[in-house]
């Protein structure tokens, strides 16, 4: 029965997700589930009960006079051509390739960042064999991540939809690395904070050196672990808002915004505070007292949250 119930849901994604289309699909499921009964009652096998099931009531076409919802139908039915669905294996090797990418990608910024480090500790001509080492590698993580993304290049270009067994999988995946991501956000955020430690502990060329290494760790951190949530949020997001397949996405514990400049200033919300904690720290020299910023960002964000958010 649950194989039919996931074909149904199937059937209505693209719908608009209006009451007449829920009554709908609620009333072919129980239709559905009627015949499927009666067949296991008749000693029908479950593979044969549930292949009679979908060939009698797989068909919205032949059935959307019937169920009230010919208009709906008709819309999807044009916007079919140009709909891709994605699969589970497909998202699981979508989730699995941007992952190695955000690495990449985050290990690349790490080596530019850091390039500087050969030049502030060596002597000789070695600085600039470093340097140019270091970017050469930065280079070569960068090119390495573009092929894991090129071939996922359809996500952001043609229309797609997730399933409801996709969706659930794509859920489970947020919930499985959510703890991971923000204590990798976390330590990347602190590396940056604490950036000025060795500059003041050791006030040579070698805490020069440790401030640009823990800012390229820090940064590592964050990039990486924003390309990995990225591309979870992309999949949530990628049925269409008020569509049934729309829905298929709550309760993924995501915020989002009506309003579409909120919406931008929010995804970036994490950085502004960053770069405001920094710019106050270095004019003021307060680095003892500036931490209380991020305080303030942490109670201002979850009031916004709650005011002008909802959960999806």
């Amino acid at each position: 029965m649950e194989t039919i119930r996931k074909y149904m849901e199937s059937l209505f994604a693209s719908l608009p997700n209006t009451k007449e289309v829920v009554k709908a699909k609620e009333h072919l499921l129980e239709m559905a589930e009627d015949k499927y009964n009666s067949l296991k009652e008749d000693g029908v096998s479950d593979n044969e009960a549930v292949a009679k099931v979908i060939a009698e009531f797989g068909n919205l076409d032949e059935l959307k006079d019937e169920l009230g919802i010919a208009e709906e139908v008709r819309e999807s039915i044009q916007d079919a051509t140009v709909t891709r669905e994605i699969s589970e294996m497909e998202a699981k090797n979508m989730i699995s390739d941007h992952t190695i990418a955000a690495i990449l990608r985050g290990l690349g910024v790490m080596c530019f960042i850091c390039c500087v480090v050969p030049p502030i500790i060596l002597q000789n001509s070695l600085p600039a064999v470093g340097l140019f080492i270091l970017v050469g590698i930065g280079v070569v993580l960068e090119i390495l991540q573009n092929s894991y993304m090129k071939k996922w290049d359809f996500l952001g270009r043609d229309k797609c939809i997730l399933n409801i067994q996709t969706a659930e999988y794509v859920k489970e995946e947020k919930r499985r690395k959510s703890t991971g991501l923000v204590l990798a956000r976390s330590i990347g955020v602190m590396l940056i904070v604490i950036c000025v430690v060795p500059c003041i502990a050791l006030q040579d060329e070698w805490g020069v050196a440790g401030l640009f290494v823990f800012v390229g760790l820090g940064v590592c951190l964050i990039v990486a672990s924003a390309g990995i949530g990225s591309i979870i949020e992309k999949l949530l997001s990628v049925n269409p808002k008020g569509t049934i397949g729309g829905t298929y996405s709550k309760g993924s514990g995501r915020i989002v915004y009506d309003n579409p400049n909120l919406a931008a200033i929010m995804d970036i919300y994490g950085m502004l505070v960053l770069c405001l904690y920094l710019s106050v720290s270095f004019l003021t020299h307060a680095w003892a007292t500036t931490w209380i910023i991020f305080v303030v960002g942490a109670i201002v964000k979850k009031c916004i949250e709650q005011t002008k958010g909802h959960e999806e």
